[in-house]
């Protein structure tokens, strides 16, 4: 048990954690719903670079400050804060361009220079913001201290209140004269999110003080920040667990006692309980955004709010949300000043008129503010208290056991309603069978002669899109509402995209450096790449609205993301290339390179008019790449309507801002960039409404259905449609939800007004719904989720139920349709009939592909149609990744499933490293075997023995002069070969890697410089008597095979170094951290000689049997990986007789030598005379064998043989995967 539980693992509950962990020594559980902790400390990568999404800079982190020491302490001090430049801010308005220097006085000085007939203004303006502050901090203190200390603190208080409780606004009018100013030192409102004729003084006093010294950031990213405070959490004993979704607090006699939660961090959901004294959790709260607006309003002119009259039990909520509604019209007036009234004495100002309804009439009430709440009132002289739903209501033509619902729904007591029909529920047994069974009871009510049906969903988009196909194969005609923000359709998002991404690049490509000629190719200059790879351009082509075919775009996709050297020009060029995308695409960039915004949104609109063939949706090649299939691109409704909905708005936006006179073209007259208008239509779309009707019509359709959201279904006139459907009236469907609004939780935590209850507002709008009907009503709800979890009805279908006899109960003699997803073939078939069968297949073990197909699993080599002596073409790391997990094997080096980003990570550093290392000792090999042989007097083509010794070949320990040569070659090599990664020598070229895109690159390859001239100090104390001999040695392509374990094997070997006696040692470089080495390149297995277990890496020794087979005449002795990086390790396996002199002046820690000294008497099971290195490496073939025969034998299952296993692995989703979190 825990003394506290977290709930939440942002800031603020990693802080407070860390505190209970720290100071009073609670063990504590910190619970998140994330699959990563750190709330807004995440980060994600874009562009080569790391973006934190919520720390932009902090302020207070001096040394010996309060908030650097309060840092300090959670994170250990494991956290590095860099100051940031000294003007870390900038504000720009017409005519003004600060910066903020850091520091009070520079501040000040820098202010009273810009404003000279302000700088007296000034100097009080900083004092008045640190007695604000100071006011603020006590504030805080008082919640801290002792009650008996309180008064004093208050005491202080009062004697700097000052203007802290003025507002922002009052207190910079009052003080300053000019508006420039006032503007200026207002800019930092948004840090505290309330704009300056609203807020407190005493808030723009707290943030103006806190960065008053400056600004810091921390090093590594802000997800630094909250590593460091969990590992002080589970230092301290406390624990930190992901993916926990806390469906509830316990409370026992009034008390927290623990939480329970969805634990999602296994394969499988699950519920698990946990208990602890202390529950420490955030707070919810009520939008009140509508009640200000109305009371606004009201300060304009009449605003009149109807509140349908439904029963009693609803008027206290009215009376409520009307109260609040008054006293914000009355503090709107009070700010008016005279003139503004409310009382309806003099106009209707800041008044509203409240009225009732039902049937569609309005029965006008003596004036009260406006309430934004669609919920019932009635005021006590607008109707009699005994008054019933006839004497305020016409008689309507409704059906009667749907009259008698109405005036029974919601109230505590009265006469049962009886179930004639009418009402009916359907609970479907799960999502997939929702849509069949709905669509059922549709086509029954129209067999009966309904004509008109209202769908409510809680999701129309899916509930269109699951039963507008069904309905119409039944012959029902449906249509459907669907308002959407431009920015959040997918045919807005990529229209903007498109639009921005192409404005971005015409302006950096007006002034990109040109490329340089050279005798090798072109070499490319580089200007800004943050905008590479253009995701954005991407993300356009793979939508519907730029008819290019998917398998096309995808192409073109990986062909910007696999090329560091890409220019704007490039990527402008491919999309006014109707090959390369498609010609609506082609066109649209041409005309919005010319300026012309309307005329680019017609040339995509056109072939979703109808005008044109919509072209193709997506083709099948063939090795050679023809086209073997191709899949024309269908019509559909959904789609349709929302291309054409967005386009044709941003045709109204184009023409607005040309009347506007926002033209690009210099020849009419135009002084807009293309980003200018770009942006300006940017802004005016995002903030625009498209309203979607798609529509299904059946030419011999008698019924016609309408899907619509609760909001809109709650808008309908009573008794007018033949039926209502309400779907998803379940739980989590149909939630009872209070918002997330703090200012209005913070307004009620300090009494400002009065907490209200949502469920008022709910009940109305389902009762309007349920007044629209004249003849039925049907409820829908499924009883599992999509991942089997059980669902409970909605509070309203429950509420519905208790009016009936029986109480809500299986007796209450409502009619229940149910459907089970057993067909699923039928539940998912538009006309609702089983698929007929045409065969079956019996299903094979998991992860086995059957013998027909197991030669797409084993690929013949290129130009065979077959394997070459039944045995597979396999590298080194292919076996190593198979052995990981065949799974990962398969989906990498089969499907292809890898990240076609040419990020500059490791992996490409490790290649760059490899080159210049490779480079660097065939260098000094070279030199030094023209050297000898030039003093021997033979020619210079002459081959030497491998076990020749050549003086200068290396560098050894104490051969500064060698050295010094040595690192200048490098050097050299380092330059040459980096130039030439901007090297384009034609279309067919390889994307070069290795090519910086920002500071942070460049700072990355300067590093690997010294990593690598560091490299040379490290083995000039190694492999003491060997000398390289072979580097980059590559076999198995172009010459004889080299067979291996049951397979033939290609692969290059690193480097090979050889002594007098042909003893040699083969090494693989990786760039890697060494403080991975023992635990990744170790070989555990040789401290225990019972049975011989294969390493977690076994490429190099794969090498070193290559090595046998290909040079008999040399002897390995060692197997060993060298890291490139850091400080530097070699590990691997070593014969112990050499040991001394692989490690030379680099000895290992005697509890690491049991992980890599090989003894040359063990046979390691092997049978025959082979011990030793060669006995290992003949262990290692034997064991890679049997695991060569399952592949043959086409098994590819999931099956990690640890959690670095699952890193790289491009399956998120697999059952298998091993996740850090998943503790």
């Amino acid at each position: 048990m825990y003394d506290a539980i977290i709930i939440g693992s942002g800031i603020g509950g990693l802080s407070t954690a860390g505190f209970l962990a720290g100071t009073a020594g609670k063990r504590v559980l910190v619970l998140e719903k994330h699959s990563v902790p750190g709330g807004l400390t995440h980060a994600f990568r874009r562009g080569g670079a790391s973006w934190d999404v919520g720390v932009h800079y902090l302020g207070g982190l001096g040394e010996g400050e309060m908030f650097r020491r309060a840092f300090d302490y959670l994170t250990g001090g494991q956290v590095h804060w860099r100051p940031m430049p000294r003007h870390y801010d900038r504000f720009v308005y017409p005519g003004t361009d600060f910066r903020v220097p850091a520091g009070r006085r520079g501040y000040e000085d820098a202010l009273a220079a810009a404003f000279p007939h302000e700088a007296r203004a000034v100097r009080r303006y900083f004092r008045d913001i640190g007695a604000a502050a100071s006011w603020g901090t006590l504030a805080y203190a008082r919640e801290m201290v002792p009650r008996s200390v309180e008064p004093l603190i208050r005491l202080a208080q009062w004697a700097r209140r000052g203007p802290a409780l003025d507002t922002t606004k009052a207190y910079l009018e009052r003080r300053f004269r000019d508006p420039r100013l006032r503007a200026l030192l207002a800019s930092q409102w948004g840090d505290y999110g309330v704009e300056p004729a609203r807020s407190a003084f005493v808030a723009h006093a707290t943030v103006v003080a806190h960065y008053l010294e400056g600004a810091w950031f921390p090093e590594g990213g802000s997800a630094r920040i909250a590593r460091a405070i969990e590992d002080g959490i589970e230092a301290r004993g406390g624990r930190i667990r992901v993916c926990q979704e806390v469906r509830e607090i316990l409370v026992e006699n009034g008390r927290a006692v623990g939480v329970r939660v969805i634990d999602r961090s296994g394969p499988r959901p699950r519920e698990a309980v946990h208990r602890a004294p202390v529950v420490v959790s955030g707070f919810t709260s009520m939008d009140r955004a509508e009640r200000e607006l109305l009371a606004g309003l009201a300060g304009l002119c009449e605003v009149t709010v109807a509140f349908g009259r439904k029963n009693a039990e609803l008027l206290a909520g009215c009376e409520e949300l009307a109260e609040s509604l008054r006293a914000l019209a009355d503090r709107g007036a009070r700010r008016e000043g005279p003139g503004t009234r409310h009382d309806g004495s003099q106009g209707a100002v800041s008044s509203a008129t409240v009225g009732t309804r039902q049937g569609g009439e309005t029965d006008s009430l003596p004036s009260v503010p406006a309430d934004a709440a669609p919920a019932d009132t009635a005021l006590a002289d607008a109707t009699p208290s005994d008054a019933t739903p006839a004497d305020v209501t016409p008689s309507l033509v409704r059906d009667p056991e749907l009259e008698e619902l109405l005036g029974r729904l919601f109230l505590a007591s009265g006469k049962r309603v009886v179930a004639r029909g009418s009402v009916s529920l359907l609970e479907a047994a799960g999502p997939h069978a929702e849509a069949e069974l709905v669509t059922r009871k549709i086509d029954e009510l129209a067999c009966k002669g309904i004509t008109s049906v209202v769908v409510v969903a809680p999701d129309v988009e899916r509930a269109w899109r699951e039963l507008a196909p069904k309905l119409e194969a039944r012959g029902v005609s449906v249509t459907a509402e669907l308002p959407r923000a431009f920015p959040k359709t997918d045919e807005g998002r990529a229209f903007l995209e498109f639009a921005q991404g192409v404005a971005q690049l015409a302006a950096l490509a007006k002034t990109w450096p040109p490329s340089q000629a050279s005798a090798e190719g072109e070499l490319v200059r580089l200007g800004d790449m943050g905008w590479w790879p253009p995701r954005g351009l991407a993300d356009f082509l793979l939508s519907g609205i730029s008819c290019v075919p998917t398998t096309q775009a995808y192409r073109l996709d990986r062909r910007w993301r696999q090329d560091r050297l890409l220019t704007p020009t490039d990527v402008l060029r491919d999309l006014q290339s109707p090959k390369m995308t498609s010609l609506p695409v082609a066109q649209a960039t041409r005309e919005l390179l010319k300026g012309r915004l309307a005329s680019a949104a017609s040339k995509l609109l056109g072939p979703l008019l109808g005008r044109t063939e919509p072209g193709l949706q997506d083709f099948v090649q063939d090795d050679r790449g023809r086209r073997t299939q191709e899949l024309a691109r269908a019509r559909e409704a959904l789609f349709d309507a929302r291309a054409t909905a967005v386009l044709a708005l941003v045709l109204k936006v184009a023409a607005t801002l040309r009347s506007l006179g926002a033209v690009v073209d210099p020849k009419r007259g135009g002084t807009v960039t293309l980003a200018g208008l770009v942006a300006q239509a940017t802004d005016a779309l995002s903030d625009a409404l498209v309203s979607l009707r798609p529509a299904l019509e059946v030419a011999s359709a008698t019924c016609k259905v309408r899907i619509l959201s609760a909001r809109a279904a709650a808008q309908l006139e009573p008794a007018s449609v033949d039926a209502v459907v309400l779907m998803g009236q379940s739980s989590d469907e149909s939630l009872v939800g209070t918002g997330d609004d703090v200012l209005s939780a913070l307004l009620v935590l300090l009494g400002v007004e009065r907490d209200s209850d949502p469920l008022p507002q709910l009940r109305s709008a389902f009762l309007s719904t349920l007044a629209a009907a004249r003849s039925y009503v049907v409820l829908e709800r499924s009883l599992l989720d999509r991942s089997l979890r059980q669902r409970w009805p909605s509070v309203m279908l429950t509420e519905l139920r208790s009016c009936y006899e029986g109480g809500g109960t299986e007796k209450d003699g409502l009619p229940v349709e149910r459907l089970d997803e057993a067909e699923a073939d039928a539940n998912c078939a538009p006309s609702g009939r089983p698929s007929t069968r045409v065969g079956q297949e019996a299903l094979g073990q998991p992860g086995s592909v059957s013998p027909s197909l197991r030669s797409l699993v084993i690929v013949p080599p290129e130009g065979r149609a077959e394997l070459l002596d039944g045995r597979p073409l396999l590298s080194a790391s292919q076996l190593e990744s198979y052995l990981e997990c065949p799974y990962k094997w398969f989906s990498l080096r089969r499907l292809g499933l890898q990240n076609s980003d040419a990020d500059l990570t490791s992996l490409e550093m490790g290649t760059f490293a490899h080159r210049v290392l490779e480079v660097t000792h065939r260098t000094m090999l070279d030199r030094a075997r023209e050297r000898l042989l030039r003093e021997r007097g033979r020619a210079a083509n002459t081959q030497l023995p491998l076990t020749e010794r050549i003086e200068g070949s290396r560098v050894g320990e104490g051969d500064s002069e060698g050295l010094e040569r040595a690192r200048r070659i490098l050097s050299d090599e380092f330059d040459l070969h980096l130039e030439h990664q901007y090297l384009r020598q034609g279309k067919g070229s390889r994307a070069q890697v290795c090519v910086p895109h920002d500071d942070e690159e460049r700072g990355q390859l300067e590093q690997l410089r010294q990593d690598l001239l560091s490299t040379l100090d490290y083995e000039s104390g190694l492999f003491l008597g060997f000398e390289p001999r072979l580097f980059e040695w590559s076999f198995g392509r172009g010459e004889a095979p080299v067979e291996y374990a049951g397979a033939y094997l290609v692969g290059t070997v690193d480097r090979v170094d050889v002594d007098a006696h042909g003893l040699a040692i083969v090494i693989d470089y990786k760039h890697r951290s060494p403080t991975v080495f023992s635990k990744e390149y170790g070989i555990p297995t040789l401290a225990s000689l019972g049975g011989f277990v294969l390493p977690r890496r076994v490429q190099s020794l794969v090498y070193g049997q290559v090595v046998r087979r290909r040079h008999p005449d040399l002897r390995v002795v060692a197997t060993v990986y060298l890291s490139s990086k850091g400080r530097h390790a070699v590990f691997g396996a070593v014969s112990r007789n050499v040991s001394d002199r692989v490690f030379g002046s680099h000895p290992l820690d005697p509890r690491q030598l049991p992980l890599t000294q090989v003894d040359d008497a063990c046979d390691f099971g092997v049978a025959g005379s082979s011990r030793g290195m060669e006995a290992l490496l003949d262990a290692t073939e034997k064991a890679i064998a049997e695991k060569v025969e399952q592949l043959l034998a086409g098994h590819v299952e999931a099956d990690p043989i640890d959690a670095a296993a699952c890193h790289y692995c491009p399956v998120m989703n697999c059952d298998m995967r091993r996740s850090r979190w998943a503790r």
